[in-house]
């Protein structure tokens, strides 16, 4: 008996194996049950409000501009759809999926039958992340088209194609960005109220161009878009150093809101 157990135990490796993969089918489980939280909490009239509060403000500006001087109109628009809309747009939405509670208590729900918290908030945010960045592109479309015309007057159809092209990847990026800081915020304090702490210190000190403003996506994102560069940086190391940082403070709230 004892010579036919051993011949039909499990191998100490097949049961590492076996549990490293059920560990990891249970972190995909709990990251697409956070990406599909967000998405149903942000399915509803408040993102189609605060979507097309978001594009008025952005066509309205643009026109204005266009009216005011057409040469160089896209560039100041940028500048404000940029500094202004995309932060509060992003900041709208996260709100809207994380409701009046910080992201661990917003997870909770389905954290309470099994699910790792952090999974799930990585879930979160990366799909508000995904909403966010898809309205700040929409939002920087718009406000290009519209301050170079339509037929492309004022930069011409290649020059309007170019930097609708460019602008595109930036917004995303910037959405995130967004997401990613407000993210971390919003996984301290009460109501998740830390969110209002990288929105200030965004406009604050994200409008320098000196270390303290470096980790802010303000100072990077108008370094992206023709601006002052922060520290000096040439665009290409911006767009890698705005990429790192939304992973690392993507992460840094995901294990905040696991605590």
């Amino acid at each position: 008996m004892m010579g036919s157990s051993r011949r039909w135990a499990r191998p100490k490796g097949a049961a590492d194996l076996s549990a490293r993969a059920a560990t990891a089918l249970s972190g995909t489980t709990a990251l697409l049950a956070g990406a599909r939280l967000a998405f149903g909490r942000l399915v509803g009239r408040s993102l189609v409000l605060v979507s097309l509060l978001a594009l008025a403000i952005a066509a309205m500006v643009a026109l204005v501009e266009r009216g005011y001087e057409p040469v160089g109109a896209g560039t100041r628009v940028l500048t404000v759809v940029f500094g202004l809309v995309v932060p509060l747009a992003s900041f709208a939405v996260l709100s809207i999926a994380t409701g009046r509670a910080r992201i661990g208590e917003t997870v909770w729900p389905l954290a309470r039958h099994g699910l790792r918290s952090s999974h799930l908030a990585l879930g979160l945010l990366l799909g508000v992340m995904a909403v966010a960045a898809g309205l700040a592109v929409v939002t920087v479309e718009l406000s290009l088209v519209l301050s170079h015309g339509v037929d492309g007057h004022g930069a011409g159809a290649a020059g309007l194609g170019r930097d609708a092209l460019t602008s595109g990847w930036i917004a995303a990026l910037g959405g995130a960005a967004y997401v990613a800081w407000f993210g971390l915020g919003a996984a301290f304090f009460r109501f998740g109220r830390g969110r209002w702490i990288p929105l200030v210190a965004d406009f604050v000190l994200g409008a320098g161009a000196g270390y303290s403003a470096a980790v802010w996506p303000r100072a990077q994102l108008r370094n992206l878009i023709g601006g002052d560069a922060v520290l000096d940086l040439p665009q290409a190391t911006s767009s890698v150093w705005l990429a790192g940082l939304i992973v690392v403070v993507t992460v840094l709230a995901a294990l905040r809101a696991g605590d």
